[in-house]
């Protein structure tokens, strides 16, 4: 999602069934209704801003394969449990994800290339 973008509008990515990765920007503000429903790969979400945007209820309804959600490095334990909880509130279960710092400062901010090497 590019810089910028303030409002993820209802349904505006719903049933992208190959997204894998998410990565919403710092500005975000709210991510309304099914806004991501239906999205069966979606494991890794990135926030980087400091707190979660207000989430409608179903915006992630049936993605039942969130698994990593990296916050910005410099967040500490109350912003981690933010979005932890937030994720809970939207009905992802407790132990299917992970709240994860991102790289630290001297290095990329998150992976810059997300594709499998070469075997």
């Amino acid at each position: 999602v590019p810089d910028g973008v303030t409002v993820i509008p209802e349904k505006a990515f719903s049933q992208c069934w190959k997204l894998e990765t998410l990565v919403l920007p710092a500005g975000l503000q709210q991510v309304d209704a099914q806004a991501f429903a239906g999205n069966s790969a979606l494991s890794y979400i990135v926030f980087e801003g400091n707190a979660p945007p207000v989430m409608a209820q179903d915006a992630f309804l049936d993605c039942g394969a969130i698994a990593d959600i990296d916050i910005l490095w410099s967040a500490d334990k109350a912003a981690a449990e933010a979005f932890r909880q937030a994720f809970l509130a939207l009905g992802v279960p407790d132990g299917q994800f992970t709240v994860w710092r991102a790289n630290p400062p001297d290095e990329p901010p998150f992976p810059v290339c997300l594709t499998k090497p070469p075997s």
